[in-house]
């Protein structure tokens, strides 16, 4: 079952963890988020807690075994310095 949503950030995740992760009982999460943080919608601190804020939802609160996925380059060369930078808070 896939529960993103495209254009959200880690903030939006962990707004919704409840209905787009814990309602759903998973027994596996995959996590690919960062690519509409490193935009500047969200600072690398906050990426840094909202992430262990997914991990911990997902691995105590729900029992399942989380995945971190890599986030994607583009062709917008500033957002992948970015992608880059934000890779290290994983």
């Amino acid at each position: 079952m896939n529960t993103g949503v495209g254009g959200c950030s880690s903030t939006n995740m962990v707004t919704n963890k409840d209905t787009w992760i814990i309602n759903k009982h998973p027994d596996v999460v995959f996590i690919t988020v960062g690519m509409n943080d490193c935009r500047g919608s969200v600072n690398q601190t906050q990426y840094r807690a909202n992430l262990e804020t997914l991990l911990s939802t997902v691995w105590q609160t729900c029992n399942a075994i989380p995945v971190l996925q890599t986030q994607n380059y583009t062709n917008n060369a500033s957002v992948n310095n970015n992608l880059d930078i934000y890779e290290y808070c994983t």
